[in-house]
C-alpha cells in the first residue's frame, strides 16, 4: 500500500538493508541464548495468519521488534524480528506501551530507549518494514501512542511529552512546539496514550501520584497541561473504552480506578481504587466490548479481572482471572484486535504467554511461555 520513490527513501531502504545486516549478525551471536530468534522454515513462510503479537527486544546493541504469527485459534509462531534502528536500555523501562499499532493496524510504532529515538514501521504481510527513525525529542522514551497521522512520545528521562507528523510513506516529522512538560521533574512518567476520538492526551505520573492531561488542536499540537491527582497512589498502565472513559491501574494498592475524561481534559472520577486483593497491579487494557479489564499484577503472578458497567464503573470479577507460574512476573498486556486472546510478557520468566478471554472474565490457557530476551518490554497484538 506504500510508495517509495524519493531518494531520500532509497536510501532509507539502503538503511534498513544495512541494519538487518547488522541484526542477522548479531542473531547468529545469540542463537544460543535465543533459540527461538532463527525462526523455521514454516514459520518463515506462514501465510493467512490471523494477526501477530509483538514484542519489543530493548536490547542495547541493537533494539529490535520480535514478530510472532497468531493463527485462528490463538497459539503463536515465531517469525522474525525487525531492527527499529536505535538501541534498548537492556532493562524493565516501568512502562505501559513502549509498541503500539496505529488504530488501522497498518503501522506500528515502538520507542528506543537507549539512543533516545522512535521508529516507525509498515505492518507487512510478512512482517514489518522500517520506515521512520527521529529523535525521540527528549530523554529516554518509554511509551508512545498514535491517532490519525499524529504520534506522541512520553520521554521519562526530561519528563516531557513530544509529537510527530506521519506521512503517507511512514516517516516521522516532529510537530512543531509540541513538546510540554510534565508537572515536575520527579514526574516518572508511565504511560501516554490518545482519547479515542484523539482530541486528548494523557500521561500517568508514578512519582506525583497524578494523571496529566493535554488537549490536542486541529495542528496536531498538545496544549497546555492538566494535571488531577489520582484516586490511588502510583498510577500506571491504562486504556480506554469508546466512551472516553479511562481505567487506570495503581500500582501499591492493588487497584483500579475508572474517570471519565471530557473533550476538555478534565477528569472526573468514577470508581475509586477497587482493590484486586492481589500485589502491585499494573498493566491494564480493556476488551473492544468495554465490559471488561484486565490487569497484570507483577507481585503476585496473576492475571485480575474486572466487570465495566454501562456507567463506567469498575467492580472486580476475578481476583485471579488466571495464575501464572510462580516467578513470572508478568509485566504488559496486549490484546488481540477481536479482543478473543490476552498476550502477557512474563518479566522474570521472560516468557510470551497466551490466553483466551471468557466471556465471564476468567481466562483459559492457549499457549504456554514462548521464550523471549531477558531485557524484552512492551507486547502490541493484533
Amino acid at each position: 500500500m506504500f510508495t517509495f520513490t524519493s531518494t531520500f527513501t532509497k536510501l532509507a531502504f539502503a538503511k534498513v538493508r544495512r541494519l538487518s545486516a547488522s541484526m542477522a549478525l548479531i542473531a547468529a551471536l545469540t542463537a544460543d541464548a535465543f533459540p527461538w530468534a532463527t525462526p523455521s522454515a514454516a514459520a518463515a513462510g506462514v501465510s493467512g495468519a490471523a494477526g501477530a503479537v509483538y514484542v519489543l527486544t530493548n536490547a542495547t546493541a541493537g533494539n529490535a521488534v520480535a514478530v510472532f504469527d497468531r493463527a485462528g485459534d490463538g497459539t503463536l509462531s515465531f517469525n522474525d524480528y525487525f531492527a527499529t534502528g536505535g538501541t534498548g536500555t537492556g532493562g524493565a523501562l516501568g512502562s505501559q506501551g513502549a509498541l503500539t499499532l496505529s488504530r488501522d493496524g497498518q503501522r506500528l510504532f515502538a520507542v528506543n530507549a537507549g539512543s533516545n529515538e522512535v521508529s516507525a514501521f509498515a505492518v507487512t504481510a510478512t512482517g514489518l518494514l522500517l520506515t521512520s527513525t527521529v529523535s525521540s525529542g527528549g530523554v529516554r522514551p518509554i511509551s508512545v501512542t498514535s491517532h490519525d497521522g499524529l504520534v506522541y512520545v512520553l520521554n521519562a528521562g526530561s519528563s516531557s511529552i513530544a509529537g510527530f507528523a506521519v506521512d503517507q510513506n511512514g516517516a516521522l516529522t516532529p510537530v512543531h512546539a509540541s513538546t510540554q512538560a510534565l508537572s515536575s521533574n520527579t514526574a516518572d512518567g508511565a504511560q501516554i496514550q490518545f482519547s479515542p476520538d484523539g482530541r486528548v492526551l494523557v500521561v500517568t505520573e508514578k512519582g506525583t501520584n497524578s494523571i496529566s492531561t493535554f488537549t490536542v488542536g486541529s495542528d496536531g499540537r498538545a496544549g497546555n497541561r492538566q494535571t488531577y491527582p489520582s484516586s490511588g497512589a502510583t498510577p500506571f498502565g491504562f486504556d480506554f473504552d469508546q466512551n472516553n472513559t479511562l481505567f487506570i491501574s495503581e500500582a501499591p494498592g492493588s487497584a483500579a480506578s475508572s474517570y471519565a475524561a471530557g473533550d476538555d481534559g478534565a477528569l472526573t472520577p468514577i470508581s475509586r481504587s477497587v482493590p484486586d486483593k492481589q500485589a502491585a497491579a499494573c498493566w491494564l487494557v480493556v476488551t473492544n466490548s468495554a465490559r471488561l479489564a484486565f490487569v497484570a499484577n507483577a507481585g503476585s503472578d496473576s492475571i485480575s479481572s474486572y466487570r465495566i458497567g454501562p456507567d463506567g464503573k469498575l467492580s472486580l470479577a476475578y481476583d485471579v482471572a488466571r495464575a501464572l507460574p510462580a516467578g513470572t512476573g508478568p509485566l504488559d498486556l496486549g490484546l488481540s484486535r477481536d479482543s478473543q486472546y490476552l498476550y502477557q510478557l512474563g518479566g522474570r520468566a521472560h516468557t510470551l504467554t497466551g490466553l483466551r478471554v471468557n466471556v465471564d472474565g476468567s481466562l483459559s490457557p492457549v499457549q504456554g511461555g514462548l521464550p523471549i530476551p531477558t531485557s524484552a518490554v512492551g507486547v502490541a497484538a493484533r
